[in-house]
């Protein structure tokens, strides 16, 4: 039985796609991948084996990143000998990151650094309504290294006087309206009623599209 021979795949997709890569390990190995983090005894003990014999140690089946170069830097690069040019040469990338900010159709946004109008280097990001916001690193328009996920889950409120706050005060729930000011709590209403009247096919005509706004200043604004 090999749990990794799956059925054919008839879009064809590759590792590039998927933005992953697989490899073979050695059958000693029997976890799901060497890690040397939660390694046991035998792992240990097979890999080390591997390094007294001089040999490269197989550390899969694992998944890897599929991290595709950007910008790319060429093999063979005159100025890039040693890890410390290579330092210095990303270095040197990043001084040509530009900042924006992007508010998309769908109303998330984007403000950060980019390269090529790919988000690429620091950023963040927030969805459409506002409940997850990304802080951090980016490659690749992937939000990929050291950041901050911050998700804002929204709780159900009652309308005031229904079953629902009856049966939430009965289980000794929190319900957000008995904190708010006077202010606050009158405009909550207003909203409540102005949904109750959208979901049964009423909608208000706004003042400067009517009739009496025309008649007192003759055109729209």
């Amino acid at each position: 039985f090999n749990p990794f021979d799956f059925p054919p795949d008839k879009e064809n997709w590759t590792e590039e796609d998927l933005r992953e890569l697989w490899d073979d390990g050695n059958h000693t190995i029997t976890g799901a991948g060497w890690d040397p983090e939660g390694a046991d005894e035998e792992e240990w003990e097979y890999v080390l084996d591997m390094v007294d014999r001089g040999k490269e140690v197989p550390i899969a089946p694992f998944y890897l990143p599929y991290r595709k170069i950007i910008p790319p830097i060429p093999d063979n690069h005159s100025a890039i000998k040693s890890p410390t040019d290579l330092i210095e040469e990303l270095d040197r990338i990043e001084e040509f990151l530009k900042w924006v900010s992007y508010i998309f159709e769908d109303g998330s946004s984007y403000e950060g650094t980019v390269w090529d109008d790919v988000a690429q280097g620091r950023g963040v990001y927030s969805n459409e309504d506002g409940l997850v916001r990304y802080e951090g690193e980016w490659h690749r328009n992937d939000p990929e290294g050291h950041g901050v996920v911050e998700v804002e889950i929204p709780v159900i409120e009652p309308v005031a006087g229904s079953a629902l706050e009856k049966k939430m005060r009965a289980q000794g729930r929190i319900i957000k309206r008995d904190f708010m000011s006077p202010e606050e709590r009158e405009w909550l209403n207003k909203d409540i009623e102005d949904s109750y009247r959208l979901s049964s096919g009423y909608a208000e005509i706004p003042f400067y599209e009517r009739e009496e706004w025309l008649q007192e200043y003759e055109k729209k604004p």
